[in-house]
């Protein structure tokens, strides 16, 4: 069994030793141990070292102590001991708190423990836990973590695996697509008849354990590649003849790293991308802008409009999308890839940024859909069936809200208002909720307050400016009116009056405001200052 920090600490050398942060690390191996405090000591990192240090040379340094520890992990560090109260009058906050983030182990040193010995003892321990490997397996073990250390590439990693294990090698994400491949001891064309059928290889397989099969009555191992709770892919190796478990877990440290690159490469893009659609959504756009849409994909002709998108929660255990690195971000990132992906398989034309905790979409309908005769229901559906897949593939619960689709790129805006109010009172169920008012009520209030008082003030103003009583009697009588169709008889009963007590009233209404009831421009005014005064009010 390799020796990990948790059975380090538990050993006679360790047990005087406080455990202060990073617990959730404490699965993390552990092969040699590194005693320094050179100013450049991540330099002289090793990945599965335990490092213990007085941090003399940092104890000035506030922005070294900062960046210490997410360099150790980057470096492949397994746990970090401190003897404190020697430059330090406590271990530093910040340390303890990088730790607790990045799961890194974080010990004190009690003071009369002297760190030669602590390191002599330790590396007795690990020489007696070590299992025996070949020097062969041992080399190509250093070449992958150097590729770790230096460039992580999903090539690379292949590449090292295929020679180390004899064999071939193909890695897999989780959405079965092959994201890496190489090959020392099959022929090409097995290789491409493999290849063919690697999607359903690995789409059998949703367990964390791996797994031996036959395919083609060759030996196959699929590995999940996990790594502090985040799915990578799975690591296939088609007919192996040498075993290296420390070489396999190099290689899922490598793809973790190369999915994190990934992440940080398409962070720039994502801002520029957000500041389109930013501006898009809010009716800045311009003959340039909606060019650059174009280009990026939003090229439709018809069927223009905005989804917002939000994770409601991740019901398994494990993380199949994203990176541990930066978790909730990169989760959404790849949600984003992934929806924009099944929209372009469905015939969408769409584009889309993350908004915060959120995803902007914009659609439009590709050539594909042009025959459809209710875009609003296709949407409606494809949108469904996205949320009920990551649902059923990912443990991802996810709700739309919809804004209406309109038939030009100018109108993006209203939509977006739509999505945004449809957003803001769905609930955190995972479906797809969809903007369905079209009441006159619901559209005043997208007119600014200030221009509804001054429609109010220029209509019913000399209304306003009478005594309470009467004004009140003659507003009620003018909503009774208007609620009853412009029937007098039913609002007279309506109103508890006479007939002719509701026909003299409107006759006075009709000085007042200088209106006709008779002319359907004036009613129809009359009625939009109504609803403005209510929603005044």
């Amino acid at each position: 069994m390799p020796m990990t920090v948790g059975r380090l600490l538990n050993t006679a050398i360790l047990r005087p030793v406080t455990l202060v942060a990073g617990r959730p690390g404490l699965d993390r191996i552990v092969e040699s141990v590194n005693m320094m405090d050179a100013p450049d000591i991540i330099e002289w990192i090793r990945p599965h070292q335990l490092l213990i240090s007085t941090l003399y040379n940092m104890r000035e340094d506030a922005d070294g102590l900062e960046q210490l520890v997410p360099l150790l992990v980057e470096r492949g560090c397994s746990a970090l001991g401190i003897k404190a109260q020697r430059y330090f009058d406590k271990m530093p906050n910040v340390l303890i708190e990088q730790a607790d983030t990045h799961h890194l182990p974080l010990f004190e040193i009690p003071t009369e423990l002297a760190l030669g010995v602590l390191s002599h003892e330790v590396t007795k321990i690990l020489l007696r836990g070590e299992f025996p490997v070949s020097h062969g397996t041992q080399f190509a073990t250093q070449r992958v973590v150097q590729a770790l250390l230096t460039e992580p590439r999903v090539d690379v990693v292949a590449h090292q695996l295929s020679r180390a294990t004899r064999g071939a090698v193909v890695i897999v994400t989780n959405d079965h697509t092959v994201w890496g491949q190489a090959n020392h001891s099959l022929s090409a064309d097995r290789l491409a008849s493999l290849l063919e059928c690697m999607p359903r290889v690995a789409g059998t397989q949703r367990s964390l354990q791996p797994d031996k099969v036959l395919i083609d009555d060759l030996p196959v191992e699929r590995i999940p590649a996990v790594l502090n709770g985040t799915v990578y892919g799975t690591i296939v190796l088609i007919d192996p003849k040498i075993s290296s478990p420390k070489l396999i877990e190099s290689s899922i440290h490598a793809l973790s790293m190369a999915k994190l690159r990934q992440h940080l490469a398409e962070e720039r893009w994502q801002q520029w991308m957000h500041h389109t659609v930013q501006r898009l959504v809010a009716g800045g756009g311009s003959d340039d802008l909606y060019a650059t849409s174009r280009e990026l994909g939003l090229d439709g002709r018809v069927g223009f409009g905005v989804a917002v998108g939000r994770i409601d929660g991740q019901n398994g255990h494990r993380q199949w999308l994203g990176n541990h690195w930066f978790r909730h971000q990169s989760l959404s990132s790849d949600i984003l890839e992934w929806t924009l992906a099944t929209l372009k398989q469905l015939g969408w034309a769409p584009i889309g940024a993350l908004d915060d905790d959120r995803m902007v979409i914009l659609l439009s309908a590709g050539q594909s859909l042009g025959n459809v005769r209710n875009l609003s229901e296709e949407a409606i559906s494809h949108f469904q069936l996205i949320s009920e897949r990551l649902a059923s593939e990912y443990d991802l619960s996810l709700h739309f809200a919809l804004g209406s689709l309109y038939s030009s790129v100018t109108h993006l805006p209203f939509s977006f208002r739509e999505a945004q109010e449809v957003d803001a009172q769905s609930g955190a169920d995972g479906t797809v909720h969809v903007y369905q008012s079209r009441k006159a009520k619901d559209v005043v209030k997208v007119v600014p307050p200030a221009e509804r008082a001054r429609f109010v003030e220029a209509v019913l103003g000399p209304l306003l400016t009478m005594p309470w009583a009467e004004r009140e009697v003659l507003l009620r009588t003018l909503e009774g009116y208007f609620a009853c169709e412009g029937q007098a008889t039913d609002a007279a009963k309506a109103l508890y009056v006479h007939r002719n007590t509701v026909l003299y009233r409107l006759r006075k209404l009709e000085e007042i405001l200088s209106r006709s009831f008779n002319d359907p421009d004036d009613v129809l005014t009359i009625r939009l200052s109504l609803l403005f005064l209510a929603n005044l009010q």
